[in-house]
């Protein structure tokens, strides 16, 4: 759907989901979660890459950044 649609498919799409499109021929990441936002998506950029997860500590785990959970800038986003 997203190649033929582009990013705007995600406006047909119902119920509680997340998703993460990387559109290499374009050199872009989407990132989606429903219009509700039930399940948040967090992600972190790092030197050695990008890493995307629902819960902020995973994130910060799979990024050896353990102990740089800012709490105020997480509820701020």
């Amino acid at each position: 759907m997203y190649f033929k649609n582009g990013i705007d498919f995600v406006k047909n799409l119902n119920g509680a989901f997340n998703l993460v499109i990387c559109d290499k021929g374009k050199d872009l990441i989407h990132l989606a979660t429903d219009r509700f936002g039930l399940r948040p998506l967090n992600y972190i950029v790092t030197g050695s890459g990008s890493y995307v997860a629902v819960r902020a500590q995973d994130v910060l785990a799979m990024s050896n950044r353990k102990n740089e959970l800012n709490q105020q800038t997480l509820y701020n986003l």
